[in-house]
């Protein structure tokens, strides 16, 4: 099954993002699709956004009989527009089969959205008792099959987003002090006070986070108090990880204008992810936008998207990439109209090309496969296929909507990557 989720962030923990969420949710059916099932309605109501794929592919995570009052009957800080609600937490088969209820009826508003995460064969719930709680107030609830008793986790309360790898979490406390803990074994390990942004290191062994001050920092996740300083900056946040560990994508400013159609855009700086490390500026405005990945799948490559402009619909700009080997060498322009982009196998990349809008407000592009380390050779997948495509967990096949013409081409296609 294939499944994808989304959600608003300004700070990213591994493979989770953390976040204080300023919309409502959307609320609608939760449908999947499998080879042998076809399309199949999981959930009713489900809060978009809210679910998690097991590692494995076999199992889901979602949410169900999601509620929602409007306004918020006890108006405060937002003037009452914002909601409040319940969700049932559920887990079933990929398929949508075998579900099992996690937990009932659990609270949501702006304040507090609950998050799910697998980690490795647990799931990891992170929930307020009230929806009225200001964060942090969270508490971090670990299940195992059968699915049905929760173990916390957490002995302070937290922030609902937390990062993960397939063994431990990352969260926040009051004051923003990050903490890890494995959640087979281990009792929460205190990393450090003020910080920003972290991300877990692939190897398991480490986080490297932003401190309030703009440091990178790196430090270990099971040693208390252990902190290696890698650059001083100041940098703005963490926006990536290589899978080998050895570099950071680590902008320095952002487009702080509300009212700017590139607000939160950024500038992108490569850091290697050494001690005493000094990063190399890839792009200096504040146009630069993540497309997926920050590196190809064999890490030769860095890519990214730069000079990006407004649209109807979003922004596109260039798709860019720049060799490791030689992290100083100007970028090389893949295409100048590029909204999406994923990294497959070694430093082949599947983008889509010519972001126009259509119908007046459907974004749409062609799909094309093009290795960075020898760009004048692509390979075209659809053309005119919806702008928002995905991928399979293992990167060989692509997903995609096309409804560029109202016949009976319209629908949704599952094609192999060369």
């Amino acid at each position: 099954g294939y499944g994808y989720g989304y959600g608003y962030g300004y700070g990213s923990y591994g493979q989770g993002y953390y976040d204080e969420p300023t919309k409502a949710p959307t609320l609608g059916q939760l449908i999947v699709w499998t080879a042998a099932g076809r399309s199949k309605t999981v959930a009713t109501s489900s809060f978009l956004g809210m679910m998690a794929v097991h590692n494995s592919g076999k199992l889901i995570a979602y949410s169900d009989n999601a509620t929602a009052t409007y306004p918020d009957p006890d108006a405060g800080a937002d003037g009452g527009t914002s909601g409040v609600g319940t969700t049932d937490i559920y887990v079933s088969a990929s398929n949508g089969t075998q579900a099992v209820i996690v937990a009932n009826k659990v609270p949501w508003s702006v304040e507090c959205q609950p998050s799910l995460s697998f980690v490795g064969d647990q799931l990891v719930v992170a929930s307020c008792a009230s929806a009225k709680l200001p964060q942090p107030a969270a508490t971090i609830r670990a299940y195992r099959a059968p699915w049905t008793l929760g173990t916390v986790l957490n002995t302070q309360p937290a922030y609902t987003g937390i990062g993960h790898d397939q063994v431990r979490i990352l969260y926040q406390t009051a004051n923003f002090n990050l903490v890890a803990q494995n959640v087979m074994s281990g009792a929460p390990v205190p990393v450090a006070p003020n910080v920003a942004t972290a991300i877990l290191t692939n190897d398991g062994k480490s986080v490297v986070y932003l401190l309030g001050n703009g440091w990178v920092v790196r430090s270990s996740v099971t040693l208390a108090g252990s902190w290696q300083l890698i650059s001083m900056g100041p940098y703005a946040d963490l926006k990536g990880l290589s899978s080998d560990d050895k570099w950071l994508i680590a902008p320095k400013k952002f487009d702080s204008n509300p009212n700017s159609p590139l607000y939160g855009l950024y500038d992108i700086h490569l850091l290697p992810n050494a001690p005493n490390s000094t990063s190399v500026p890839l792009l200096t405005s504040t146009t630069g936008a993540f497309l997926n990945d920050w590196f190809t799948t064999d890490n030769a490559y860095v890519i990214f998207g730069a000079n990006n402009k407004p649209a109807a619909y979003g922004y596109y700009g260039d798709f860019a990439s720049v060799p490791l080997a030689t992290p100083n060498a100007a970028p090389l322009t893949v295409s100048n109209t590029v909204w999406s982009a994923y990294a497959t196998k070694g430093s082949k990349t599947v983008y889509n090309d010519g972001y126009e809008i259509v119908f007046p407000s459907l974004p749409t592009a062609d799909i094309q496969v093009v290795d960075v380390a020898n760009p004048g050779k692509r390979t075209k997948l659809a053309s005119h296929a919806d702008a928002n495509f995905y991928l399979s967990p293992d990167k060989t096949k692509a997903l995609y909507s096309w409804a560029y013409c109202a016949d009976d081409r319209a629908g949704l296609y599952l094609v192999d990557l060369p």
